[in-house]
């Protein structure tokens, strides 16, 4: 993200990229908002496309469906190969993606459920 002003959209490896001021916060707050919007588009599917309120099955098969986008777009735009092929470890790297976004769906889970009993919803 930092090096979208300059032209930079991959990179051969992220770890020999010249670091750019302010790259870590540019990162986490695209980071955040992204997952904002995966939640936005999660409620809107479930709500309008299947007339359902979010359930923990919907949730978790979301949010793991949702890496589709790091393993095929940014993990190879990073340097790092399509599902992290290139690391020392892809099996351990993939387990991670795998547990985070599971973490993520039981996030946007618990957070319709609060929503709902909290009358947002």
């Amino acid at each position: 993200m930092a090096g979208f002003s300059r032209g930079i959209f991959i990179h051969w490896s992220i770890a020999a990229t010249h670091k750019v001021r302010g790259e870590v916060v540019i990162g986490w707050a695209f980071h955040y908002a992204v997952g904002v919007a995966y939640a936005a588009l999660y409620l809107e599917i479930m709500r309008l496309g299947f007339d359902s309120e979010p359930t923990l099955v919907s949730a978790l098969v979301y949010a793991i469906a949702l890496l589709i986008a790091p393993w095929f777009v940014m993990q190879p735009a990073l340097g790092i190969g399509f599902m992290a092929a290139r690391t020392p470890n892809p099996a351990a790297v993939r387990l991670i993606n795998v547990s985070v976004h599971a973490v993520f769906g039981l996030g946007l889970y618990l957070g319709a459920v609060a929503a709902s009993l909290a009358g947002a919803a």
